[in-house]
């Protein structure tokens, strides 16, 4: 949604606007993110007063052709881990099987769901906190994101992977 807005709405009025601080919005999902919650984003699109209906494509189309939504507010929400998931990377470990973790979740809560299920340790998901925007190298040793995944070459994609299932990266 924050590349799609233009502007956020001012005093909790979704009325009222102002140009998109997309560092806040930015710090603000991290923030939900990091402790666990699924971030979603509600926004706002002004069409005139005689449009009677729209489609999700007209509003893909104009959000992609410049940032016209406005962004009202973050909900966050809580999705706790299962006890059997718990439970299984445990028998797991004890088993001596490394468990790695692929989510389509925002970096933030998929390092923080690692830490409750027990994949990483919270050492480790206390060093992701600390350089997670500051050393992307670092960061990648902890989580492997999606277009990171994506920029590697296909020829080389499979020895890549496996380099960061084994820990060699």
């Amino acid at each position: 949604m924050l590349p799609c807005s233009g502007t956020q709405a001012v005093d909790n009025d979704a009325f009222k606007s102002a140009p998109i601080d997309r560092a806040f919005w930015l710090r603000e999902a991290s923030s939900y993110a990091a402790n666990g919650m699924r971030v979603l984003a509600i926004a706002q699109l002004e069409v005139p007063a005689d449009k009677t209906t729209i489609t999700l494509e007209e509003i893909r189309d104009a959000a992609l052709s410049s940032p016209c939504l406005q962004l009202n507010c973050l909900v966050a929400i809580v999705d706790p881990c299962r006890e059997s998931a718990t439970r299984a990377v445990a028998e797991c470990h004890g088993a001596g099987i490394i468990v790695k973790m692929i989510t389509g979740d925002h970096g933030d809560t998929a390092a923080y769901i690692s830490k409750e299920l027990g994949i990483i340790d919270n050492e480790t998901f206390q060093r992701y906190l600390a350089v997670k925007d500051t050393d992307p190298e670092a960061r990648k040793h902890i989580v492997l994101r999606g277009e990171e995944i994506k920029d590697i070459p296909s020829d080389d994609k499979e020895s890549h992977l496996a380099k960061y299932v084994m820990g060699e990266y």
